[in-house]
């Protein structure tokens, strides 16, 4: 992936959350009618429902894991700007519209970060280069503080209750009046419906997931984007009593649950079990570029050592570069080939963006024993996507490595998973990871009269086997789920795995 300007969207997706409050003061007054100008914003809406139709790759692959069409939704949408009274509503059309692609590298841009991406794409060919013009810049003052509203009620609320999914249950996991109700409570239905049943009518408010292990829909958390903040929750405890309870809410940040280390790499060793440990919360290149000497320098410490863990549990991407230069090339002993395809949408928009980021080596359909149906068509042209890496002969490790996984690994992180499972550089422990690993770059695209930028997966990442990377993930090697809140518990359990 290129190193500056997908640093710069992973970034922006990881602390867009802490930086709305701020942009929300700091935008206050601005355009205090807040009157709709519903024809124009129909308008947008139209432009990017067009663009999604003839250039989104995953319209197929979520038909197929989440059971709709996105695209039948277009009248609902219309009909819900049209009836907007205020900006603030007409944001929430497209929030929603936008979560239902149900993809992590799909959402509405910030307009605080604009200057930055002009900054980090200026010089890009066209049509990248062109997204973030002066003119682009100067409308967002027009829809801002509606943008921060929109997503102040949606991510700044939450429950007293911290629901969670763990283990194929929703567990309540803190204290509270709850605890009269007996021991290890957990949410089974929500407003009168079976939870699991629920759960995927959220996929306009939250990211649905789906557990490959259990086979069904679930969501990371339970807040009241889903279901409302009055919503009546059936609650049960551990003797089987059902209680129904509706929760206090409070403004406090309603993203995802897990708590990881606050490092941006984190190392230790277990000298007398020759196992060495090695955690690395993200691949972004510009946090990760001036840490990789000492990342080296400790795999040469231990290089002696028969076991080395690396863990990248909760790390979101960023970069392929910043796995493959700190820990790839130092530790592998010859060439290694990562062998992926990219299949494009034939529009001549995404054939300009795969123009502009080099990507030219056409793959022949007939090489496949399998590929996405929609792939086999004309819709997709499926291009090489190989990266060859050379040893640097900086690290002679000649022991066992070992990668952890969870389901947040996603992106350039997802890469490096792919890699491992493709390569067998590592055994993979954990759970299923998070998916669309396998892209070179972004698409950005610019609604005509709000200006509005969305950024979207530009490809149908493949894995060697023409599977996609989105849809299938990367299955880990050997299957552990730790319990929720307990980050040590796989290491452990690893640990004993070792000989």
């Amino acid at each position: 992936m290129r190193k500056k300007a997908f640093a710069v969207l992973v970034a922006c997706s990881v602390i867009v959350a802490t930086t709305l409050v701020t942009w929300s003061i700091l935008n206050e007054g601005v355009d205090p009618d807040n009157a709709p100008n519903n024809a124009s914003w129909l308008e947008d809406f139209e432009a990017f429902y067009d663009f999604i139709e003839g250039n989104y790759p995953y319209l197929w692959v979520k038909n197929r894991t989440h059971g709709y069409n996105w695209l039948d939704l277009k009248a609902g949408y219309q009909q819900r700007i049209t009836g907007a009274t205020n900006k603030s509503e007409i944001l929430d059309v497209f929030l929603d519209a936008v979560c239902a692609l149900q993809n992590r590298h799909t959402y509405i841009i910030n307009p605080q970060y604009y200057s930055w991406y002009q900054s980090d794409l200026e010089g890009m060919p066209s049509p990248i280069g062109d997204v973030f013009s002066d003119e682009v810049l100067g409308a967002h003052l027009n829809w801002s503080s509606a943008y921060s509203e929109s997503r102040l009620r949606r991510d700044y609320i939450s429950f007293n209750a911290l629901i969670v999914y763990e283990k194929g249950e929703y567990v309540i996991t803190n204290s509270g009046p709850w605890d009269d109700h007996g021991e290890n409570l957990r949410v089974v239905a929500v407003n009168g419906e079976p939870i699991d049943d629920a759960v995927l009518g959220c996929f306009e408010k939250d990211y649905v997931d789906w557990d490959y292990h259990r086979n069904k829909y679930y969501l990371w958390r339970i807040s009241p984007r889903d279901f409302g903040s009055y919503a009546a929750f059936t609650v049960c405890n551990s003797v089987g009593q059902e209680v129904q309870m509706v929760f206090e809410i409070s403004s406090d940040y309603s993203g995802a649950p897990y708590d990881y280390p606050g490092n941006i790499y984190l190392t230790q060793t277990w000298e007398a079990e020759s196992t060495a440990y090695l955690y690395m919360s993200t691949f972004l290149w510009s946090t990760i570029d001036s840490h990789r000497e000492t990342i080296v320098n400790f795999l040469q410490l231990v290089e002696d050592y028969d076991h080395l863990i690396i863990d990248i549990r909760g790390n979101q991407g960023g970069n392929y570069a910043s796995w493959i230069h700190p820990i790839v090339r130092p530790l592998i002993k010859d060439t290694e080939i990562f062998q992926a395809f990219l299949a494009y949408r034939t529009n001549e928009y995404s054939d300009a963006y795969r123009t502009a980021v080099g990507i030219t080596d056409l793959a022949s359909k007939s090489l496949f024993g399998y590929l996405p149906p929609e792939a086999m068509g004309n819709e997709f042209l499926v291009y090489n996507y190989k990266h060859t890496f050379t040893p640097t002969y900086e690290v002679n490790f000649n022991g066992e490595i070992s990668l952890l996984i969870d389901n947040v690994v996603y992106s350039a992180s997802e890469g490096f998973t792919c890699f491992c499972k493709q390569t067998g550089f590592a055994t993979i422990y954990g759970t299923t990871s998070g998916g669309d690993g396998i892209m070179e770059f972004p698409t950005y695209f610019c609604l005509p009269n709000s200006k509005m930028v969305i950024t979207l997966s530009s490809a149908l990442g493949l894995d060697q086997t023409g599977h996609s990377s989105e849809e299938f993930r990367t299955q880990p090697d050997v299957y552990y789920e730790s319990s929720f809140g307990n980050h040590s518990e796989l290491i452990d359990y690893v640990r004993s795995q070792l000989p």
